[in-house]
């Protein structure tokens, strides 16, 4: 039996439609991530007040709707429903207080490493980079 045979029986099994992990239909997703979106937003101001972050709730809200909208492009329902139980863990880790202080300024720095880089030198020096 050739190799491209055995191929073509083989795709044949995955021709079925996969069933969402959570969601029934592109409305629900929606509104389970809006769920969470008002969760996170709401949580965000004790997060910066249980692990005394140098932030401000505002710059969280801020790193907080640009991960949303990260993925706002995104139409599958089964990766929508996985990334609504990532965004599900990592809240439930952060009000019980597993996500330590180093995990969440992760976040708020990879933002401030994301702005565009200043080409006057002397912004550059009295932020510390000589590059």
């Amino acid at each position: 039996m050739s190799f491209t045979k055995v191929v073509a029986a083989n795709t044949k099994a995955f021709t079925k439609p996969l069933k969402p992990l959570f969601s029934a239909n592109a409305q629900q997703a929606r509104l389970r991530a809006l769920r969470l979106y008002k969760l996170w937003y709401r949580e965000c101001f004790d997060t910066i007040y249980r692990n005394e972050l140098p932030f401000t709730t505002k710059e969280l809200r801020k790193v907080l709707r640009a991960k949303f909208e990260e993925h706002s492009h995104v139409k599958d329902l089964r990766q929508i429903d996985a990334l609504i139980f990532k965004g599900q863990l990592e809240l439930e880790e952060s009000q019980k207080g597993w996500k330590q202080a180093t995990h969440i300024c992760k976040y708020l720095e990879m933002t401030k490493m994301q702005q565009p880089k200043s080409k006057d030198f002397l912004e550059n020096f009295y932020s510390g980079k000589l590059n």
